[in-house]
Parts: structure tokens; sequence; C-alpha cells
């Protein structure tokens, strides 16, 4: 028995009122513990071991009560279960993660910090929940996956729901922004909540929450979203992505709505059609996300003037003010991304009519666009326009490459048969069955990116103009020499077609 109850009571002995005897005892022991500390906010068991007040604490106020919709201090996970695995650490630190910098918050209840992000009036987790639930597991068993990917838990798991609303309807128990088993502050996301962003993302929404990496498709991570494949129950990671909300089937006890994003597909998929004992992974929103969104997430403000920028490695168009990086192979210095300017005089188009195409894999051009002619010289011979370092829509100081260049560059990097996995990028293509092929080494800072080819979306393909105009070899019309990179192969092909056939990829070489 401690000093604390041993005081208390003898006090009780004497006809003294208990709550006076109770002051008193406290007052004494405040000032004159055992080893002469003062005394500690914490209650004690009788074998000396520190236990945290619970949640329930009175003396506690509980998450719900407190106002954090006001509050100027980054989002929290704050809770009274603070166990001092968060100590010292100061939420809306910033971290690298995926190529950029955002800020964190601490899980005080197993000291996991995750990084979020603000989409439009939402603020999401930019990963995936890792919280040792019971029942909660790692995909195919592997630790490693849990660190990469986060936990799989089923539908009940994730709400923190009794086991049986596995198979039968729990929405009585269903709260507005339910907690379940997210961080305090934070819940899983409704139905409507999905849609709030995947409408806000706009078209071809998996493809733009997709992280850039780890996938067998194309992903921008244009919000930073960061979606990873962390497969399920029954897929190993790398083909998709499952996410739960906490909106039940309305029609079925045993089923829950989910977000599906598959490698091979644009799209992200809202779907009430599976068990609610399949195991998904579980992303979280903050409390004080807003359910009004702008109808769009428009573009922003075109440039004045160029932004600042690192000259060794960058160069500015200042047509339109856009960076882009350049890096010298050889002899010869190439843009390491593909031209994005846009003429309203020249036809190009970005894949999908979609600008975040355009700002990621560049925009596509007719051939007579790209070198700057009219349209007729799609179809008729236009060689004597031609000049040597011939600018087209090039920046200034840079120009088409000739059918010549490509191939400098191609014997440089090692020859036709294996230059595509030396020049691709190391993210982005589709995966194929053999490891040489898919992504590529990206060994010279090339980076080509899968845009698309003849009648194929991004991810597999894609085609480069060059400058050539040639007559005769069996076309019909005048053609040029194009240079074409697959996701399913290790070269790079030559090839000569006709010159209206499609709108293609231009990547420019310094003059």
């Amino acid at each position: 028995m401690n000093k604390f109850h041993t005081l208390t009571r003898a006090l009780s002995v004497v006809e003294m009122p208990h709550s006076l005897a109770m002051l008193f005892a406290v007052l004494l022991f405040s000032c004159s513990g055992d080893d002469g500390s003062s005394g500690s906010n914490s209650s004690s068991s009788q074998n000396g071991e520190i236990i945290e007040p619970s949640s329930s604490s009175s003396f506690v106020p509980s998450s719900s009560s407190m106002n954090s919709s006001s509050s100027s201090v980054a989002p929290s996970s704050s809770s009274a279960n603070d166990n001092g695995l968060c100590e010292g650490f100061m939420d809306g630190t910033t971290r690298l993660h995926y190529g950029n910098s955002k800020p964190q918050f601490c899980d005080k209840r197993d000291g996991n910090k995750y990084v979020y992000v603000t989409i439009g009036t939402q603020i999401w987790m930019a990963e995936n929940l890792n919280y040792d639930a019971i029942d909660s597991k790692c995909n195919n068993n592997n630790e490693t996956n849990c660190n990469i990917y986060g936990r799989l838990y089923d539908w009940a798991t994730s709400m923190n729901l009794e086991a049986s609303c596995n198979t039968s309807s729990c929405m009585n128990q269903v709260q507005p922004k339910h907690q379940g088993i997210c961080p305090a502050g934070w819940h899983l996301p409704s139905n409507a909540e999905w849609l709030q962003l995947t409408n806000f993302v706009g078209i071809n929404p998996g493809t733009k929450l997709k992280a850039n990496v780890l996938w067998s498709g194309v992903g921008f991570d244009k919000h930073g979203f960061s979606a990873l494949p962390g497969g399920n129950h029954f897929n190993s990671p790398g083909s998709s992505g499952v996410w739960w909300n906490s909106t039940e089937s309305e029609s079925y006890n045993n089923l829950a709505n989910y977000l599906n994003i598959t490698g091979s597909e644009t799209k992200a998929s809202l779907s009430a059609h599976t068990t609610k004992t399949s195991q998904y992974s579980v992303r979280c929103l903050h409390d004080d996300s807003y359910s009004s969104v702008p109808s769009s997430s428009s573009s922003s403000t075109p440039l004045t003037q160029c932004p600042v920028y690192d000259s060794s490695t960058h160069f500015c168009d200042s047509r339109d003010f856009k960076i882009y990086r350049y890096t010298k192979i050889g002899t010869q210095t190439w843009m390491a991304e593909n031209l994005n300017y846009h003429s309203k005089n020249r036809e190009s188009m970005c894949h999908d009519n979609d600008p975040d195409y355009c700002d990621y894999y560049g925009r596509r051009y007719a051939w007579a666009a790209a070198m700057d002619f009219a349209s007729i010289c799609n179809t008729t011979y236009c060689a004597s326009d031609i000049r040597a370092n011939h600018q087209g829509l090039c920046p200034s100081g840079w120009h088409i490459p000739s059918d010549a260049e490509w191939t400098q560059l191609i014997n440089f990097v090692g020859g036709a048969s294996n230059a595509g996995t030396k020049l691709k990028a190391t993210n982005g293509w589709n995966a194929h069955s053999t490891s040489t092929y898919g992504n590529g080494t990206d060994d010279y800072d090339f980076s080509a990116l899968p845009g698309g080819g003849f009648n194929t979306a991004p991810g597999s393909s894609s085609i480069w103009w060059s400058s050539a105009d040639i007559v005769g070899d069996g076309n019909s019309y005048p053609g040029t020499y194009y240079r074409e990179m697959f996701y399913n192969s290790s070269g790079v092909s030559r090839s000569l077609m006709d010159k209206f056939r499609g709108l293609h990829y231009v990547r420019c070489v310094k003059n």
C-alpha cells in the first residue's frame, strides 16, 4: 500500500470530512515523495509501473470534444493514450516522400509517422495505414510488405467493430467521420468522400492518384496521394491497390464499398461488390476535411517569367517559361523530357485531351506541326524547306533531330538492340515477364517515357519524330523515319512511315 492510500485511511479515522481528508492527503503527498521528488500526474500500480490515463478518463478531454477545425496547427493524432512514442516529434515536420516534401504526423498508439497531403478541401494520409490491429496482416505474411504498403484489414477490423459485422449489417453503428482504426482525429473515408476525391482529380483519376513507382503501369502522382499497389488477400503487391471505405452495401449484409485502382487502367473504381471478410488497405481522411469542393482541378495560373532553375541541368523556354531538363550523351545534348509547347496554329494534342498527360509525357504533334510547317506538308514533299538544325517547334537554340542524329545517339549507347533499356525511364513502363524488359535503367538520364504509340495507351510504347522527309521506299506518300520503344523490348526500332499517320512526341537536340 503506498503513502497516498495510507494517509487517506489514517485521516479518515479522525472525524474529518472525507473530502477534506482527501485534499489534505494529496497536499502532503505532493510535497514529500519517498524519493524526494515531486508528485506525478500518472497513477501507479502496486508494483510501481506507470499507467497512462485511458482515453475514457474524465480528467482527459476526448478527441470529439476538441474543436480542431479552427486550429492553425498541423493535423495531429494526439490522444489521451500518449505513451511517449512520439515524444520530441513535432507534427508538421516534413519528410521526402516519392520525390516530394510532405508534412507528417505521429500516431501516438505505436509511434508510426505518416505523411499527408491536402487535395481540394480534403486532407488525406499519403500512405497506407500500418497499425498492427488484431486480425490484420502483411501481404504474403511478409513484414517488408507492411513497411512499404501498410497492413491489410477485413472490413470489421478497419471499422473497429465486432467480427460479426463482416457477415451482418452494422449500419446503425457507423458514425459520421467514423474513426475505426485510424489515428485520433482521422477517419475511414465514406463512399461519398472517396467520390469527392476522384471527382476533384478529374478524368483518369487512377493514373493521377498512383505513385510513379512500384506499379506495373503509369502513375503521375499529380496530387501527392501516392497510391501504391499493395494487393489484397489473394493478390501479391504490384498489380492493384484496394482501399476500404466506411459505407456498407445497401442490398447485402456481407458486402461493403471499396476503391480499386489497377496498374493497367487509368480509372479509380468505386464498388460495393466485395465481401467484408476480404483484406484490403486503409487510407485515413482527416476530420477537418470539408465536404464542399471546387468543380474541377483547374490548372495553375500561366507563368509570366522563367522561375528559378539550375542551369547546369535545366533550361527555360522563353516562349511559355516552361523548364526542361537536359542531358549530355556523347557529343550531343538532348532534352531529357518531351516537348510540351502548345502552338495554336499547329496540330497537336494531349493524350485523352487531358492536360495532365501533357505535363507528364509532353504533347503529341503531327509531323508538319513539329516541323512548324503548314499541314499540307503531312501529305506532300517539303524537304526543300528543311534547314540544317531545323528548329521547328523546339525552343530557341534547339532543333528537331535528324535521322542521322537519332542514329548517332543509338550507336553511342550501345546499338539498337539494347538502347531501349538504357534510354527508358526507370518507372512508368508496363511490366513484362522478362526482367530485362519493362522499365529501363536510364543510364544516360534520357528518361524516355511510354506516352503511347499507334493506337496504344500510355504505358506500352512511345514514338518520336525525326526531321527526315523521304520520297519512295514504297510509300504512297512522302514519309519520315521515326524511333519507337516498347515495354516488351530492350531495343529501339527505326521505321519509315507516312508523315500523316498519327500524332507523336518530339525530343529536341541542342544546336
